[in-house]
């Protein structure tokens, strides 16, 4: 979603000056949130409807924020971890005439020098404050070196990444918009109106987009599953849950057809949580797929990683009771349906008993009439597609 406000202010240039209106569109862009903090990029971009590009001088960014949200908020520049050639530019991605490609080093070090370290941040009420102070140029060298070229090429033209840190309310949002009306400082573009001395500037028009508040749901530390005797056990833990609604557990065997098993609701707020589940509805020897899909309260949700778990069961048949008298019951978890043959031989060696036997897919219970056995100790034994299963039981009178 954007919300478009255009600012008319016409700039009309003579024979040596830029020959047509200039229009710059301000948008802002990367939004995210980590822990308590809020991050976001602010990029300029000459707008389709004029010609002719932009040559960037002093200028006003001011933008509104849901104070009501943060606790003593700072508006700081961000710098980079690992910056290009060792430059610090605060992700700066300007580019002059003479260094076109906002990678080389030329134009990292004009980023760095002439915008990064030219930009100022501050906080006036619910007004985030970012002023640009502008390139100085005294010959046509240092105008080419140092002026920003502003072209129609959408989100390369970034003038930085801005940390705003204090959020206290889980459930809420930073809520930026571009401030372009109204009492006291608005947004405010200046450029240079030609390109050769004596490089006089004017406020140009402007267009802003406001990129729909997109912090994100949740940030997740780890989740695992493991089996666990004939149960698969879910756990996870979230660093923060920003504006966070819930979590679904999904599950599949294929890792196609996920689908929704349960529920949970988020317990909300900016401190870590543990979360976990058991799922007991599940079969032995078959591997189960399971991922989160982490909901924010705004509709918008990421899915987390696949992970698996299979519970290693050789032994899927149960006797009961054990010893027994007079009667052996006999429990069998089938995967599919199917034929079996069951057997039964005492200690000696002897057989007992054999009987075919029709497996449903699930448990199977039958029972077997021993009251006129003798005491000692008996093997019973199914064999299936799957496997052979063995079990030992005791007689007694």
């Amino acid at each position: 979603m954007f919300k478009i406000t255009t600012l008319f202010f016409f700039l009309f240039i003579s024979s040596q000056v830029l020959k047509a209106q200039l229009v710059a569109e301000l948008s802002i862009e990367n939004q995210s949130v980590v822990g308590t903090d809020f991050f976001f990029d602010i990029f300029l971009t000459r707008d389709v409807s004029s010609s002719g590009d932009i040559y960037l001088d002093n200028s006003d960014f001011i933008i509104t924020f849901n104070s009501s949200n943060f606790t003593n908020p700072v508006l700081t520049k961000e710098s980079e971890p690992s910056p290009p050639f060792g430059i610090q530019n605060g992700y700066c991605d300007f580019s002059p005439t003479n260094f076109p490609d906002p990678n080389s080093f030329g134009a990292i070090l004009n980023c760095s020098f002439t915008y990064f370290g030219n930009t100022s941040t501050s906080i006036s009420g619910d007004e985030l404050i970012i002023n640009l102070n502008g390139v100085i140029v005294s010959n046509q060298t240092e105008f080419n070196e140092k002026v920003a070229k502003i072209d129609n090429t959408t989100s390369i033209h970034r003038l930085g990444r801005f940390r705003l840190s204090g959020i206290t309310n889980p459930n809420g949002t930073a809520g930026l918009n571009w401030k372009v009306t109204g009492s006291g400082l608005i947004t405010n573009v200046t450029a240079y109106t030609q390109t050769t001395t004596p490089w006089p500037t004017s406020t140009i028009s402007v267009v802003i987009s406001n990129h729909s508040d997109t912090p994100l749901p949740v940030d997740l530390s780890y989740f695992y599953v493991k089996s666990n005797k004939k149960i698969i056990e879910l756990n996870w833990k979230v660093i923060q849950e920003f504006n966070t609604k819930g979590y679904e557990i999904q599950r599949t065997l294929d890792l196609t057809n996920f689908r929704n098993i349960t529920s949970l609701p988020a317990q909300g707020g900016t401190s870590p949580h543990t979360y976990s589940y058991l799922d007991a509805d599940v079969r032995p020897n078959t591997t189960y797929y399971y991922r989160l899909k982490m909901l924010d309260n705004d509709g918008q949700f990421e899915y987390s990683p696949v992970r698996s778990a299979k519970i290693e069961d050789e032994s899927l048949m149960r006797v009961f009771p054990n010893p027994v008298d007079r009667e052996l019951g006999i429990d069998m978890f089938a995967i599919e349906e199917g034929s079996a043959m069951l057997k039964i031989w005492n200690n000696a060696g002897i057989e007992m008993y054999i009987q075919s036997l029709e497996l449903l897919e699930g448990n199977n219970v039958f029972t077997i009439e021993t009251a006129n056995w003798a005491e000692g100790v008996y093997f019973i034994q199914i064999k299936t597609a799957e496997g052979t299963r063995t079990e030992k039981f005791l007689k007694t009178q």
